[in-house]
């Protein structure tokens, strides 16, 4: 399991995109951990952000819509995946990050 992940965030309106290092928590028993591959800014977010609303983007919401990855953790919960499945998605707002915790019932 994974110790740090480093996601993309806006620190304030006009600031500039930093990479913040955050410690992974322990995965709970009905979620999967994702190692991201690929992810991407969505127009909507620097729209958010240019309009004064970068608490919407801001802090744990992060940065970006799609993602890919492969997972990495498997809660004791979880039925249906397994380590090494490759995944993509939409998500609000978090996945520009070199990992996702994702509640195995919404995939």
């Amino acid at each position: 399991m994974p110790t740090i992940n480093k996601a993309l965030r806006f620190s304030r309106l006009g600031g500039d995109l930093e990479i913040l290092e955050k410690e992974v928590t322990s995965l709970p028993a009905n979620e999967i951990l994702v190692k991201v591959h690929a992810a991407s800014i969505n127009p909507c977010d620097i729209q958010l952000w240019r309009s004064g609303l970068v608490a919407v983007v801001a802090g744990d919401k992060g940065m970006g819509k799609d993602f890919s990855g492969t997972v990495v953790g498997v809660g004791s919960n979880v039925n249906g995946w397994a380590e090494g499945d490759e995944i993509f998605g939409l998500l609000f707002h978090v996945v520009c990050s070199s990992f996702l915790f994702l509640d195995s019932d919404s995939y």
